[in-house]
């Protein structure tokens, strides 16, 4: 059985190769900023969450934005790009 990655278990024949989509990752790091926001009173926290979760979708639309596991062309390193670019595209700010 292949080690389990910090997301849950890698499939084995995409383990190490830098396909595997981060989008459970990306979206547990905005739950966290979420969490942390409301517990402190910290409004640009909770803004930068929902800036983080309404840039996935976008990203995940588009082919030449998804990773090769889910029928895109990028790598596991070029998705979190493809996030900061969508929410600079928008001109928002946290």
């Amino acid at each position: 059985m292949a080690q389990a990655a910090p997301h849950g278990p890698a499939p084995p024949d995409t383990a190490g190769q830098g396909v595997a989509n981060s989008t459970p990752l990306t979206l547990s790091a905005a739950m966290l900023l979420d969490r942390r926001g409301r517990r402190d009173g910290d409004d640009r926290l909770q803004r930068a969450a929902a800036l983080i979760t309404s840039a996935v979708g976008p990203v995940l639309d588009s082919p030449a934005t998804r990773t090769r596991d889910i029928g895109g062309t990028l790598d596991a390193a070029d998705f979190a790009p493809e996030i900061r670019r969508t929410i600079e595209h928008t001109g928002e700010t946290a």
